[in-house]
């Protein structure tokens, strides 16, 4: 989260959670006193497994997906702002998709 909220560095990160600590906490149901120092969220994140975390992604993406009629996959692109369903991708109608502003 912190990412998404323009942490570029660990320091940041920890600035992040310092800040939302009691929320994070409470969401999270941590028994943590206090915030993790940077050089903790460092040393979790680099001791990471890439595939691990990619393969718990998937899951976790796959977990979310939601169906439309006829069991088609309803997509929603997280790195742009167009939403397009299935069927609209085989139609040359333009109000068929929908633009989604955050």
């Amino acid at each position: 989260m912190a990412v998404l909220y323009n942490a570029k560095s660990y320091r940041d990160i920890s600035r992040f959670i310092k800040g939302k600590f009691t929320k994070i906490k409470r969401e999270l149901s941590l028994s943590w006193k206090k915030a993790p120092a940077y050089t903790t969220i460092r040393n979790i994140i680099k001791g990471i497994d890439a595939e691990e975390l990619e393969a718990a992604f998937r899951e976790f993406m796959q977990s979310q997906t939601r169906y439309g009629f006829n069991d088609e996959v309803i997509h929603i692109a997280v790195d742009g702002i167009l939403y397009t369903s299935p069927s609209s991708l085989l139609s040359s109608d333009k109000k068929s998709s929908r633009e989604v502003t955050c």
